[in-house]
């Protein structure tokens, strides 16, 4: 249920290797991937694209998705602020309360989130863009498996000295619904 924005070709955007075993390679642009969405982030002492923060992003969105596949909402919604909102694959969006009562339900039963390519960062402040592609497999109210690759974009912000994701684009690699598993 989850999809992301293909921004194939963007330039300025750091890529840091994220933990674990090395990630399939990444299709790359397609035909219908937009060109550049975001400019390249200003040279300046707020800009980065590496560096303690980035790390920090990094290792945030990878416990996040952690604690969703394991359906540990209470682990997992502090990481969500509360006005928190992600547009999945399907293009209906979801608030923070209806997303991780989806996940604690097991309306939403995440099998398997798992970046399979860099998890790239721009921060500029308290404000954050990561960027990644990510294999899913999700049980959609307990009904139907889904199984895809999903690009993402998720802009974090810092507020009382801590990263909380706000929104979520997903858009499903090779469009929505995926052919169905065997």
């Amino acid at each position: 249920m989850l999809a992301a924005v293909a921004l194939s070709g963007c330039t300025g955007w750091s890529a840091a290797p994220t933990p674990g075993p090395a990630p399939s390679p990444s299709p790359g642009p397609t035909p219908t991937s937009p060109g550049p969405v975001l400019p390249p982030a200003p040279a300046g002492e707020h800009s980065t694209r590496d560096g303690s923060a980035a790390r920090e992003l990094r290792e945030i969105e990878l416990e996040r998705l952690e604690h969703l596949v394991a359906g540990d909402v209470a682990r997992a919604a502090p990481l969500h602020a509360d006005d928190f909102e992600v547009v999945p694959p399907p293009g209906g969006p979801m608030g923070r309360d209806q997303f991780l009562t989806a996940v604690e339900s097991g309306e939403l039963d995440f099998l398997v989130w798992k970046p399979i390519s860099d998890i790239e960062v721009r921060v500029h402040g308290t404000a954050a863009v990561l960027w990644y592609e990510s294999r899913i497999a999700v049980v959609v109210a307990t009904v139907e498996l889904l199984e895809h690759d999903t690009w993402h974009l998720y802009y974090y912000e810092n507020r009382d000295g801590a990263w909380q994701v706000v929104r979520e684009q997903a858009t499903a690699v090779d469009g929505f619904p995926p052919p169905p598993t065997r």
